[in-house]
């Protein structure tokens, strides 16, 4: 019986050490899918909050809708457009996983048949000291150049009469 329980002394010990590394590998891919989706969040609530405002910018009136194209329309919003597009592109994101509000971003918005298209990319950061970066190089690839992870938002606000 106490040679029994001499042998089972270290196992608990033996237990912990194998499936510790397996929990905090769980642990911080959840932490790690939950930054990311909080990013995107806050990116989709930018480019609804942006097409509404730009949608209150749009003052066109029956006749310029109908004797002006949509090129010529987007170019007058264009000014109007801007500052939304400054507003909001100041916004910080939650975890700063994603390049925003620099010049590797995109964020655009357009006019259509009377409705406004807001398009937003950000990107996947790829310094040095970003989440992601340590990640691929824990795992020695380069999955964050191929544009996996990149959010990809295009958000149509319809304004409920068409041309």
């Amino acid at each position: 019986m106490t040679e029994m329980k001499l042998m089972q002394k270290g196992q608990s010990m033996v237990e912990f050490a194998v499936i510790f590394p397996f929990f905090m590998f769980l642990i911080m891919s959840l932490t790690y899918f939950g930054l990311a989706f909080a990013d995107y969040l806050q990116l989709n609530n930018i480019a609804r909050s942006s097409a509404r405002e730009a949608l209150n910018y749009t003052n066109i009136t029956e006749a310029d809708a109908k004797s002006k194209d949509d090129k010529t329309l987007n170019k007058s919003l264009q000014k109007n457009y801007n500052k939304i597009i400054e507003k909001y592109s100041k916004q910080k994101l939650i975890s700063d996983m994603y390049n925003w509000g620099d010049k590797s971003s995109q964020f655009d918005i357009t006019y259509k048949n009377e409705n406004v298209t807001v398009t937003i990319k950000a990107p996947l950061k790829k310094d040095t000291n970003s989440l992601p970066a340590i990640m691929d190089r824990l795992a020695n690839s380069n999955v964050s150049d191929s544009g996996t992870f990149d959010i990809n938002i295009k958000y149509t606000m319809y304004s409920g009469t068409t041309k």
